[in-house]
């Protein structure tokens, strides 16, 4: 675990030497008070006590208690703002991760798992760090000196009272072999179970309405009740290693009481010495028993950390620094892409240009590639094979916002956040005036349902927008496209959720928006390509037709089956 722990990108190695030397310290507090019982008790048992020595003996005792306070405040204090400071600069460098990666990660991981690792993943970082590590010193120096004194005072009573350690640390070995197994088996199951929650949750009005909602509950409980199951098994082999840990070693404590006898009879043996291994051996079982515990912790918080480190080592799609002004225009030459673990190609030697004032529609049967297509030109996947330029330069080259604010992705997916509708927009760009947004809303046909919301444009959209219908959302999509002022604008079947009405008006839009931009759109309708500039149809990944909507239904029978099936 300490290993995967070193390997994060948030370690500070001078920070975390100067806690463990805190937490040394607090360990040697702890100890020393020990030590001068024994010299307290050898004071009182003479025949004429010495109460300046007492005094003395205990006055130091005082100073070594305010030592431990200030040092213990000094360790808390450092390890829990090295404990959020670091894992504050986890999350942040998670996310930032995230931000890169390509977007087929998120089609080919739960997003709950994501999230999972993101919060309850850093939680267990936190423990670690602002914990679990500190008591991890504490006690092994608590009992590295007890162990140092004990053998210091009678060797013989300090072999006694550890007799069962040595079998205990065989046993956890022998029990650990598959515990680790064990214990990544029942953390999947119940991140499985989760899943399953969640979607069961997110999935009660379709499974109302397909009338096999009684089914899908009972796969939900036979999941819960798997779970259930691993985790009592779990903790009856897993619990037992913590268990042993704790009561073996203690075992020693028998065989130290009856040592102790024997030897105290055999006249080698000093009261005060026993005395203080009496006392002490308290302490010492104590520290051994946070220690087992604190290691049976640590095999999740293990899970963990390699959950993080796994995350962050994720590939991420190259990016640039050009942030040149573009004119518009997309080149693409030789284009390749296929999916990750998939042996079809999605994409396959796909070629067109799509110039300034022009508007290109792409078209073709489902799963033809199209999405895929306006996703790699969108820089949401990298490019595997071929080229892609914008005026004259490649599409890698370009950083994130000279990227951003010149191109504007518009998809059928809508993403908002919940906020007002004002802010929605506004976050498009630095600068906004409210004035921009009423006249944004105007051209993409949404004004007049946002002003009919409860609060108008300061209304609370909900979680992803569920105040908005699909075509209401979609229209709000548009309406950033237009704030964004880009000069490409992809549009992922832009009129998919609109009415007729609406649809002419976006047309019209459209088709006021091409004179000074570059749009490229993905169409199912046949009223949306025949004002296009250009019509590329994709079929099985391939460019099987480029040219104009008419010439295409006379000269390609493909295509004029795509519309007249």
């Amino acid at each position: 675990m300490l290993s995967t722990l070193r390997e994060l990108p948030i370690f500070q190695k001078t920070e975390w030497l100067l806690c463990g030397a805190l937490c040394v310290v607090e360990g040697l507090c702890i100890c020393l008070p020990y030590a001068l019982l024994l010299l307290v008790i050898e004071a009182l048992i003479q025949p004429s006590v010495d109460l300046l020595l007492l005094g003395q003996l205990l006055l130091f005792m005082v100073l070594v208690l305010l030592i431990r306070i200030c040092v213990t405040q000094q360790s808390m204090v450092r390890t829990t703002y090295m404990s959020y400071a670091s894992c504050g600069k986890l999350r942040t460098r998670l996310a930032a991760h995230l931000f890169r990666v390509p977007m087929g990660f998120f089609y080919q991981h739960n997003t709950g798992d994501i999230s999972q690792v993101m919060n309850k993943g850093v939680a267990f970082a936190e423990t670690i760090f602002g914990h679990f590590l500190s008591q991890l010193i504490i006690c092994l120096t608590i009992m590295v000196a007890m162990t140092l004194g004990f053998f210091w005072l009678d060797w013989r009573l300090a072999l006694c009272l550890l007799t069962g350690l040595p079998i205990a640390f065989v046993l956890q070995v022998f029990l650990k072999q598959g515990a680790d197994q064990m214990s990544v088996a029942m953390l999947d199951s119940m991140k499985q179970t989760h899943n399953d929650s969640m979607d069961w949750v997110c999935g009660i009005r379709e499974q109302k309405l397909s009338g096999k909602g009684r089914e899908q509950l009972n796969l939900l409980e036979k999941q819960i009740r798997e779970t259930q199951a691993l985790s009592l098994k779990h903790e009856a082999r897993v619990g037992l290693i913590p268990l042993v840990f704790m009561v073996l070693p203690e075992a020693g404590f028998a065989v130290f009481l009856w040592a102790s006898l024997n030897i105290y009879f055999d006249s080698t043996l000093s009261l005060t010495t026993f005395a203080v291994f009496l006392i002490a051996s308290v302490r010492l079982y104590s520290s051994l028993g946070q220690l087992s515990i604190g290691m049976a912790e640590s095999r999740f918080m293990k899970h963990a950390l390699i959950k993080i480190k796994d995350l962050l080592t994720v590939a991420t799609c190259p990016i640039g620094t050009t942030e040149s002004p573009l004119f518009g225009t997309v080149s693409v030459n030789k284009l390749n892409f296929s999916y990750e673990k998939s042996t079809k190609q999605q994409l396959n030697n796909i070629h067109f240009t799509a110039k300034k004032g022009t508007l290109t529609a792409i078209v073709g049967p489902s799963g033809a590639g199209k999405t895929t297509l306006l996703h790699v030109l969108a820089r949401l996947w990298p490019v595997q094979s071929g080229q892609i330029f914008l005026d004259h330069t490649s599409l890698e080259q370009f950083s994130d916002h000279g990227l951003y604010s010149q191109l504007a992705l518009i998809s059928q997916d809508v993403q908002l956040f919940d906020d007002t509708v004002m802010n929605n927009l506004l976050m498009m760009k630095d600068g906004l005036t409210e004035d921009a947004v009423f006249k944004a809303c105007r051209q993409a046909q949404c004004d007049d349902f946002i002003r009919r919301l409860p609060q108008g444009y300061h209304t609370h959209l909900g979680e992803s927008g569920n105040l908005l219908s699909g075509g209401e959302r979609q229209r709000l999509s548009l309406a950033r496209a237009l704030l964004l002022d880009a000069k490409i604008l992809l549009l992922d079947e832009i009129s998919s959720a609109l009415d007729v009405k609406n649809e002419t008006h976006i047309l019209a839009l459209l088709q006021e928006l091409k004179k000074d931009k570059t749009l490229i759109m993905i169409a199912h309708r046949e009223s949306l390509v025949r004002d296009a500039d250009q019509v590329v149809m994709l079929e099985n990944g391939e460019l099987c037709a480029s040219g104009k909507h008419q010439e295409l239904l006379i000269s390609n029978q493909r295509y004029h089956r795509l519309w007249n099936p």
